[in-house]
């Protein structure tokens, strides 16, 4: 494995700990950058560094060193190569990871994936049930020593109407505990932040042109699962486009923590009818829904006449009304090309989850 020697490293944290590590650089031959808060302007430690500079000063002596807006600017300017965050503040922040990563500076650390790896298991939903039923072991045990306390001083023959209340409260939080963990044994929908990354990240590829019907079944830590159609021009090699895929696919697992299969479309990219039939279908249901996209776009001939073949994505309040979408594309296609259309759509509701 090739080592990246780094030239110029920031250390985002301060005192004793940054110290050690500008000592560890400096053995090293690494130009050692600093970042300090107002408070720590006159600190040991931002003398230890090859450069140092102020953080937000507008911050507080904490809040500073947690500013990732700040710091990568910081770092982005002075020409750093890699961040070490020391241990604290932003050491465990995957957000801070993914901030580096999207502007070339290299994190010293673990990846943001199995950051959040470790955090989703730590406030797992398993933990959670088990501390819930661990306090209604608790609460039941209290109501039923507290009935027989009431009824030895009173007198009041209430065990049964606590008995009775008690088990009304162990059906209730019984079935609680069951929403909360049935979800991720049957498959739940990823996140919204999971599901931009992923596709910001596939469309960026080089060979990619777009990419479309991505499902995320999420079955918990280190189990999430998803498929993604990717539009590659049909005239490059298949052998290339298949190495391509299976890198995208590693690169989903080692750097978002899912397990990736891609669906492989071919795409016509140098037929001008065809692009320009597609730039009209699109504008038109554009003109109707701004939402609205289309992918997988052909045209054949059926009879004599143009069979425009499409898949078509629309938000979910369209449901039910896609006879009308298709009737008003028919009709704005014959009145601006004095042409009538043979047009099959299959319609995909859009996914927000």
């Amino acid at each position: 494995m090739e080592l990246k020697k780094f030239k110029k490293v920031l250390v985002a944290n301060r005192g004793e700990i940054a110290i050690r590590v500008f000592r560890a650089l400096n053995e090293l031959g690494i130009t050692t950058v600093g970042v300090f808060s107002k408070e720590d302007r006159y600190a040991l430690f931002r003398s230890k560094a090859d450069e140092s500079y102020q953080l937000n000063p507008d911050k507080g002596p904490i809040d500073a060193y947690l500013d990732i807006n700040t710091i990568i600017r910081i770092a982005k300017e002075k020409n750093v190569d890699a961040i070490h965050p020391g241990y604290g503040f932003l050491s465990e922040n995957p957000d801070f990871v993914d901030a580096c990563e999207k502007n070339g500076i290299t994190f010293i650390g673990p990846s943001s994936s199995l950051m959040r790896k470790m955090g989703d298991k730590i406030q797992s939903n398993t933990l959670f049930a088990a501390a819930a039923d661990s306090r209604n072991d608790v609460l039941t045990t209290a109501a039923v020593l507290a009935a027989t306390v009431v009824e030895h001083i009173s007198g009041w023959k209430i065990d049964g109407l606590m008995g009775g209340l008690v088990s009304v409260f162990i059906i209730v939080s019984g079935i609680s505990l069951a929403k909360d963990t049935i979800s991720p044994l049957l498959g739940e929908g990823a996140n919204t932040g999971l599901r931009e990354q992923l596709i910001g990240y596939i469309s960026s590829c080089p060979l990619v042109l777009g990419c479309h019907d991505l499902l995320v079944h999420d079955y918990g830590p280190g189990r999430q699962y998803a498929s993604i159609h990717v539009e590659i021009d049909k005239k490059i090699d298949p052998m290339v486009c298949h190495d391509e895929i299976d890198r995208i696919e590693r690169v989903c697992l080692n750097r978002f923590g899912v397990h990736m299969v891609i669906h492989y479309d071919p795409v016509i990219t140098d037929d001008a009818e065809l692009d320009q039939m597609h730039h009209q279908v699109l504008t038109i249901l554009q003109q109707i829904d701004a939402e609205i996209t289309i992918h997988d776009f052909r045209v054949h001939t059926h009879e004599g006449k143009k069979e425009l073949v499409f898949d078509m994505v629309v938000p979910s309040e369209w449901q039910g009304q896609e006879k009308n979408i298709v009737r008003e594309l028919t009709e704005r296609l014959q009145e601006e090309n004095k042409e009538t259309y043979l047009i099959k759509i299959t319609f995909d509701l859009e996914d927000r989850a």
